[in-house]
C-alpha cells in the first residue's frame, strides 16, 4: 500500500504500523516543490497568468516585462510549480531595474491585486515621485476588481482576448464611465451588460463574456 502525505504526516503513520505491527507499508513524501509540471501545463498556467498583465505597446517597458515574465516565469514553474506568480513578477521588475536607472516598477501596467498588490516600496516611492500615477492605479485595481465581483455574481466570465488591465485603464479616465461609450453609457458595469451577453454573447466592450461564449464561437477559433 502506498500512502501519499507531508514529512510529518509520514512519520506519524510509521509510528502507528510499527505500534500494531503493520509493517508492509511503503510511504512516500511528495511534497509541492517535487511535483512537476509538463510543458502543456506550463503554457496554459503561463499564458493564463499574463492576461493580467498588460500588452499596451505604446509602453516599451511593458513590452520588456511581458517578454521577461514569460521566459522567467516558464523557469521558476519547471523548477518549483508552487512558486506565486508575485515571486516572478518582483524577479522581472529587479531584472528591469537593473538595466535602466530611469526605470520605475510603477510605471509598469499589470493587475496589482492578482499578483498581491503592490509592494510598500514601491507604493511609497510613487506616493512622493508620481503621486497621480498611483492613485490611477489604485482606482484601475478597483476597477477590476469591481468587474470580476460583477461576473461571478451575474454567471459572466472576464475576456481572455481583451486587455483588461488597459481596458480598466479607459474607464478611469472616463471617471467610470463605459471605455467605449462613455457619453451614452455614464456607469461600467452598465445596465445593457446582461442583456448584451445574453443575446451577443459578449458585451459591446468586450469586457464581459456569457458562460456559453465559448460554445457560440467555438474553442478553436480563439485556440484555447
Amino acid at each position: 500500500m502506498y500512502i501519499i502525505a507531508s514529512p510529518k504526516r509520514i512519520r506519524t503513520l510509521r509510528a502507528c504500523c510499527d505500534v500494531i505491527g503493520f509493517k508492509a507499508v511503503s510511504c512516500t513524501c511528495f511534497t509541492k516543490r517535487s511535483i512537476k509540471m509538463d510543458k502543456q501545463e506550463i503554457d496554459k498556467k503561463v499564458r493564463e497568468e499574463m492576461l493580467h498583465i498588460s500588452f499596451n505597446t505604446a509602453n516599451p517597458w511593458q513590452r520588456m516585462l511581458r517578454a521577461l515574465y514569460n521566459m522567467l516565469r516558464r523557469q521558476h514553474l519547471a523548477e518549483n510549480p508552487s512558486a506565486e506568480p508575485r515571486e516572478s513578477l518582483m524577479k522581472c521588475a529587479e531584472e528591469l531595474s537593473q538595466d535602466d536607472p530611469d526605470f520605475h516598477p510603477f510605471d509598469l501596467d499589470f493587475d496589482t491585486t492578482y499578483f498581491g498588490g503592490m509592494p510598500a516600496e514601491w507604493l511609497d516611492s510613487g506616493m512622493k515621485n508620481r503621486k497621480d500615477r498611483i492613485l490611477r492605479i489604485l482606482e484601475r485595481d478597483k476597477v477590476l476588481r469591481t468587474w470580476k465581483t460583477f461576473a461571478e455574481q451575474n454567471n459572466l466570465e472576464l475576456a481572455w482576448f481583451t486587455d483588461l488591465v488597459l481596458r480598466a485603464g479607459c474607464v478611469v479616465q472616463q471617471d467610470g464611465g463605459c471605455p467605449c461609450l462613455p457619453e451614452e453609457r455614464s456607469a461600467c458595469p452598465c445596465e445593457e451588460v446582461l442583456t448584451e451577453c445574453q443575446e451577443q454573447g459578449q458585451c459591446h466592450c468586450r469586457v464581459f463574456l456569457s458562460e456559453d461564449f465559448k460554445d457560440r464561437i467555438g474553442t478553436k477559433a480563439w485556440g484555447v
